[in-house]
Order: structure tokens, then C-alpha cells, then sequence
């Protein structure tokens, strides 16, 4: 990949920061570093607890895609 080529990557995936393609492993590794600084007892804020729900939603999603796509297969 060339310096100036980005990754794509939308919903779910874009909120962890990770690629449409990327296997669920990748997407459990980032959404557990991810949580480690939203969760609200190490944040304490609000809006830490708003990005929790966020980043459950987010892995939910690419959990259940992950368990449609292993079931047609």
C-alpha cells in the first residue's frame, strides 16, 4: 500500500478504527483496546459511557455478520 492510499471503512468498522475486510479477530483486538479508555469507571464521564454503547453496537454488528456469513458457508 502506498503512503497516500487510506483503507476504507464504514459503520461498524469505521468506529473501530479498522478495515470492512478485516477478519472478526481484528475487530475483537480493537474494539478491547478501544474499551479499555471508554469504559465509564476508567473515564467517569458521560460521554465515556456513550461511546461504550457505541462500541458495543459497533461489535455486535461485525459479531452477527461474522456468525450470517459463517452459517451460509
Amino acid at each position: 500500500m502506498q503512503q497516500n492510499e487510506r483503507i476504507r471503512s464504514s459503520g461498524p468498522y469505521a468506529t473501530l478504527h479498522i478495515a470492512d475486510d478485516a477478519p472478526l479477530e481484528v475487530a475483537e483486538a480493537a474494539y478491547r483496546a478501544l474499551v479499555k479508555s471508554a469504559h465509564p469507571d476508567t473515564n467517569g464521564a458521560q460521554s465515556g459511557h456513550t461511546w461504550m454503547v457505541t462500541l458495543n453496537l459497533a461489535i455486535e454488528q461485525i459479531r452477527r455478520a461474522a456468525q450470517a456469513k459463517a452459517a451460509r458457508v
